[in-house]
């Protein structure tokens, strides 16, 4: 009796070959021509050829004409990004439920997504009146938010300019808070002499927050947790203690993600 051939086993080699082009790329290969993927792989050129139009054509991979070699495309490095996000949510999301528990207000893990700042993770407080917004929610890192402010920091210049519009672009609506790229600049300056960040009522006339870094191991700033508190609460004596909480807890997720975040991703050791 013949075999029956199942429908989806072409399918099913073709997205393994793709996934063993993708494979043949490497710190030491980092870009790579036809023929050297097809030697490695044992595949006949034409396969590979038609491996590597899907892959270019999905931007996974991108051909410098000139040289007729291909590297890995920048979409790549932001599946790295996400996988890290979630890595992190895993680690640093008891630790903020519990200071949630502790305070009753809102705790929230934001991380940057291109120029954005996204809430990744988000512990809701359980007062009659709690600010609320919801994971997924994002706002322009340079628009005022406190976590917003210890995301963009530490930022080398020129991974800032990256981030924010142009400074001969700036203006009330893009700059939110800050009326000039100067005046984010210095703010800038201030959140990294004291080692956190204050929005107080600067986006939200209702709203009062600090955010303090969750440091990778890598010398950068992987995250930020906040804590919103509505500004009928942000009294001094009481802004003080959801101060040293902030710090506390981010340090805390810090110790707790450097390690994890070196034995996944091979970090170097972290600054602290």
């Amino acid at each position: 009796m013949p075999k029956v051939r199942s429908e989806t086993t072409q399918p099913l080699r073709s997205a393994q070959r793709m996934l063993d082009v993708l494979n043949s790329f490497s710190i030491p290969k980092s870009s790579r021509t036809l023929t050297e993927i097809s030697d490695e792989l044992d595949l006949a050129p034409s396969t590979v050829r038609r491996l590597l139009l899907v892959l270019e054509g999905h931007d996974l991979l991108v051909l410098d004409r000139e040289t007729g070699r291909y590297g890995i495309s920048p979409r790549i490095a932001r599946l790295e990004v996400i996988a890290r996000a979630r890595s992190l949510i895993a680690v640093a999301s008891p630790i903020l439920a519990r200071l949630c528990d502790e305070t009753n207000e809102t705790l929230i893990l934001d991380a940057l997504d291109g120029g954005d700042c996204v809430h990744v993770d988000v512990h809701h407080g359980h007062k009659l009146v709690s600010a609320y917004n919801p994971v997924g929610t994002r706002f322009p890192s340079w628009s005022g938010l406190a976590s917003g402010q210890v995301l963009l920091a530490w930022a080398s210049e020129q991974r800032l300019r990256s981030l924010v519009p142009e400074p001969s672009e700036w203006n009330a609506d893009a700059g939110g808070r800050f009326a000039t790229y100067d005046e984010l600049l210095a703010e800038l300056q201030r959140v990294r002499r004291r080692g956190y960040a204050i929005n107080d009522r600067g986006t939200d006339p209702e709203v009062w927050a600090v955010a303090a870094p969750v440091w990778s191991s890598r010398h950068a700033v992987d995250a930020a947790i906040s804590i919103v508190v509505p500004s009928s609460r942000a009294k001094r004596g009481y802004t003080q203690q959801m101060i040293a909480a902030i710090k506390q807890v981010a340090d805390e997720v810090t110790d707790a993600w450097g390690p994890m975040a070196k034995e996944a991703y091979g970090d170097p050791p972290s600054p602290r």
